[in-house]
Order: structure tokens, then C-alpha cells, then sequence
């Protein structure tokens, strides 16, 4: 797939990766014993849809041969839509977790 193939330098982005940032200056700084954090309005979301899904089910998005379907599959199952996400149309941007 190449959703991270997008400029790193698009202003879509410039939101999350100084959230992103913020979060890897506190994930190094302090002694949290968490495995996962959260960053961005869509990653609780994002988090809720890995618990449901099967590993197996996981695994095969990875194979998806368009973005289109992953965008429609992510789109149907959690109701974010990652493509106007990915081109800035969106309110505010996908969230991530470290």
C-alpha cells in the first residue's frame, strides 16, 4: 500500500507529526508502563477496530492490492474516512499510536 508515501512535508500532515512528536518526547521522558498511546482524535477508534478484528483478517488488509479497498474497508468498519483524511478535506486529521 502506499498511504505513507505521501509527502512528509504536506500540511495534512503538520498536525499529527507535531502531536506525533509531542507524544514520542513524552514516551521517552517519562517511565509510563503503557504498550500503546494514543495520539490524534481517530486512534481510540482506530484502536477499537484492531481489537475486532482477526489476526488472519488484519494480516489480509495488508494485502490489498488498491488503497481504494483499504480506504472503503477502514471507511465501513470504523466510519473514518482515510481519503479525505489523506487529502486534507477532512476536519481533522487520522490519529495514530506509538
Amino acid at each position: 500500500m502506499s498511504i505513507l508515501n505521501k509527502d512528509p512535508d504536506c500540511t495534512a500532515y503538520a498536525w499529527s507529526a507535531n502531536l506525533a512528536g509531542e507524544m514520542l518526547r513524552y514516551i521517552i521522558e517519562r517511565d509510563d508502563p503503557r504498550l500503546r498511546f494514543p495520539v490524534g482524535p481517530d486512534a481510540l477508534p482506530f484502536l477499537g477496530w484492531r481489537t475486532s478484528v482477526s489476526d488472519e483478517d488484519w494480516i489480509g488488509l495488508g494485502a490489498l492490492e488498491r488503497d481504494a479497498d483499504y480506504f472503503e474497508r477502514v471507511f465501513l468498519d470504523t466510519g473514518v474516512d482515510l481519503l479525505a483524511v489523506m487529502s486534507g478535506s477532512h476536519g481533522h486529521h487520522s490519529g495514530m499510536t506509538f
